[in-house]
């Protein structure tokens, strides 16, 4: 039995190319997700270090504490609208 190069065989039944990409697909949303949450995970970190500061210090770089947790709750809010109008747009345009 003569393969394509894009089908293998595995317990008797020929997988094609869909399938691997459909498998590629799911791991690099999977992989961008991680990175996502890995980010918003340093910023926590960085905004949770800056709300720890003195308040002389926060006012010598030019913020206050409403001005952080601001930043903290737009980033929160503008990452979830984000991540799920990605994920509408990345899995409505795929062919599986």
């Amino acid at each position: 039995m003569q393969q394509k190069f894009y089908a293998s065989t595995v317990g008797g039944k020929e997988h094609t190319g869909k399938r691997r990409n459909f498998l590629v697909i799911a791991v690099s949303f999977l992989a961008g997700q991680l990175t996502e949450i890995l980010r918003y995970w340093a910023n926590r970190h960085d905004y949770k270090h800056l709300l720890d500061q003195p308040d002389y210090l926060l006012k010598d770089i030019g913020l206050s504490r409403l001005d952080i947790i601001a930043a903290m709750r737009e980033e929160t809010y503008r990452k979830a609208a984000s991540n799920s109008q990605r994920s509408l747009d990345d899995f409505s345009s795929r062919d599986f």
